[in-house]
């Protein structure tokens, strides 16, 4: 059971340091250093989010795949097995996002955007997650209808 717990906590904390930011190609994020590779998200599903647990009652599902601007970016990857597809969009603390908000944000099936794998180089963070770059994170919170 203590084992579960520590697990759980060190999952919790990883989600929140991965919605960090940081703006240098290499640089320290919550005591982390990332090494970060530019490319592009392509949203491959929208759906609504059916898990009791969502924070928001109109929250939604997003999956997107990466695509590295250097076809040969995955080969240097240090988390090579970390799939660049189906990953899911979320936002906060690990939670998924407003619909209403991602729609306002562009996230529709189809649509591009610029984004950058980020793998963790030092510290005890997330090893790897995804930045979109063009997307303003600071209000989804206030489109929330809570449960």
């Amino acid at each position: 059971m203590k084992r579960a717990l520590k697990l759980g906590c060190i999952i919790a904390g990883a989600i929140v340091v991965a919605n960090c930011d940081t703006n240098d190609a290499i640089g320290p994020i919550g005591g982390c250093s990332y090494a970060k590779y530019p490319g592009s998200a392509i949203i491959v599903s929208v759906e609504q989010d059916t898990n009791q647990m969502s924070a928001c009652e109109n929250a939604a599902t997003i999956k997107f795949t990466f695509y590295p601007t250097d076809s040969s970016a995955s080969s240097r990857y240090r988390y090579p097995h970390w799939s660049d597809t189906n990953q899911v969009f979320l936002v906060g603390d690990g939670k998924s996002p407003p619909l209403n908000w991602a729609i306002s944000q562009g996230l529709v099936v189809g649509s591009e955007h610029s984004c950058e794998r980020r793998e963790i180089i030092s510290g005890t963070c997330l090893p790897v997650y995804f930045k979109f770059l063009e997307i303003d994170y600071s209000a989804w919170g206030d489109s929330c209808e809570a449960r």
